[in-house]
């Protein structure tokens, strides 16, 4: 497609190949050049391979970051404002209460993550135990972030103990420790297995999740300090922890996606010519 000819001689250029094919996630096939050419400061005309356009799986990715940095902007800015402004009038509004409209977008982000664990293990033979138990443990997270059986179990066990009750903040953790360490196993695995962009994501929205539980362990810590629900301290935690929790989950949610696109193309049947 383009030629390289050398100064000082009149021999026709050699010609590059016109094009290189490569297949995209989800099966097809697009022609692009495979040579880009640029003049260098010195006069001489010089190749260089062209990158490859995105995949639908790098965009899958992409768009994960994006939404996550929106989410967590948006809830924090909102939460701040509802709890500082106007005294947290607007429960709805308060990403601290189950039943608000970030606990929704959370298990709803988490749920969606689940199930494309559920997909993986349909078309990922080889490691559908693994797909199924995390599809399973993703399930469970969503569950109980409705229905809040964390924070009551926590609660109950403060209580049984003579304990205030904003220690149940670090008792469910405990509780919950064998399905925490189950989870993060599994996806820890399968940042073994997927190509580097989906394993980034899936590595920061672990992260993420971690700097949340790890937030809410601070927050026994400030309450015992004699930080009272409402304060600036709290409402910050809880912008903090809540935030980083819905961009995990995104993170992962968008992972789990990019890896089901690009295991498609080996289980769908050929296109007919």
């Amino acid at each position: 497609m383009f030629a390289a000819r050398r100064p000082g001689h009149d021999e026709p250029a050699k010609r590059w190949p016109r094009a290189t094919r490569y297949a995209r996630s989800g099966g097809s096939s697009v022609t692009e050049p495979a040579i880009a050419v640029r003049k260098h400061a010195s006069g001489v005309r010089r190749t260089t391979p062209a990158l490859p356009p995105p995949t639908l799986a790098d965009r899958l990715v992409r768009a994960g970051y994006v939404t996550a940095l929106l989410g967590f902007v948006l809830q924090t800015i909102v939460h701040v404002a509802n709890a500082q402004l106007s005294g947290g009038r607007h429960r709805r509004l308060d990403a601290d209460v189950e039943g608000s409209l970030f606990s929704w977008a959370s298990s709803s982000v988490t749920f969606m993550a689940g199930s494309l664990a559920l997909v993986l293990a349909l078309i990922d033979r080889r490691h559908r135990v693994s797909f199924a138990v995390l599809a399973l443990v993703l399930a469970f997270f969503s569950l109980d972030d409705t229905v809040v059986v964390h924070e009551h179990l926590g609660e109950k066990l403060a209580e049984v103990l003579g304990l205030p009750s904003f220690y149940q903040r670090t008792f469910w953790v405990l509780l919950y420790l064998p399905i925490l360490v189950i989870g993060l196993g599994l996806l820890l695995e399968l940042t073994r297995r997927v190509p580097a962009s989906v394993r980034n994501a899936l590595r920061v929205g672990i992260a993420f999740l971690a700097g949340a539980v790890l937030a809410e362990l601070i927050s026994t810590l400030l309450f015992a300090g004699g930080t009272t629900i409402g304060s600036w301290p709290d409402t910050i935690e809880v912008a903090i922890e809540e935030g980083l929790e819905l961009a995990g989950w995104i993170l992962i949610s968008a992972a789990l996606a990019a890896a089901a696109v690009r295991l498609l193309p080996n289980v769908l049947p050929p296109a007919e010519t």
